[in-house]
């Protein structure tokens, strides 16, 4: 029930939260196919535990983290029109944490945008990009379980042309 409140303070804070969107219903992405292919939540865990793929105990080295699933969704796409704000640089700290954790690990990025708008964000997001982490301008099409790794397929908007690759 809303309620109105007036309240003398001398400074107001908000604090914003937010859900994980269930990726079950983006059907695209193969969630739920194959153990590997996990959430950002998921992947922060595993790093935590010592970096290693759920389906094998192995050592990931190639690794997509694919950006704005479920976030910048239209024309009655399933998911949230906005963008989810923190996307971004959580998989560019995930990247680079990776690379400090597996020798000679490629993480790629695939991306609509990347949003380093916060202090030292940008700076953050350059020194990702010359220290080996792939950035990819496109929205990832499919993501599927293929032989040993997991295939994506997306498109490069920067070249115009469509890419796909085999990760870990």
């Amino acid at each position: 029930k809303e309620e109105t409140f007036e309240l003398d303070v001398g400074a107001i804070v908000v604090s914003t939260g937010f859900d994980h969107i269930s990726p079950d219903s983006l059907k695209e992405y193969g969630f739920g196919l194959h153990p590997d292919i996990v959430t950002n939540l998921q992947f922060e865990r595993l790093m935590i535990q010592g970096i290693h793929k759920p389906s094998d105990g192995k050592i990931p080295k190639r690794v997509a983290f694919i950006l704005c699933v479920g976030s910048r969704m239209l024309n009655g796409q399933n998911g949230e029109e906005h963008c989810c704000k923190i996307g971004c640089m959580a998989a560019i700290k995930q990247a680079t944490l990776l690379q400090k954790a597996v020798a000679g690990a490629q993480p790629w990025v695939f991306y609509i945008d990347v949003r380093a708008d916060g202090k030292g964000y940008e700076e953050f997001y350059v020194n990702a990009q010359e220290h080996g982490v792939r950035f990819v301008r496109g929205r990832v099409a499919e993501v599927t379980p293929a032989g040993g790794g997991i295939l994506v397929r997306a498109e490069d908007t920067f070249l115009g042309t469509p890419i796909e690759g085999t990760f870990d």
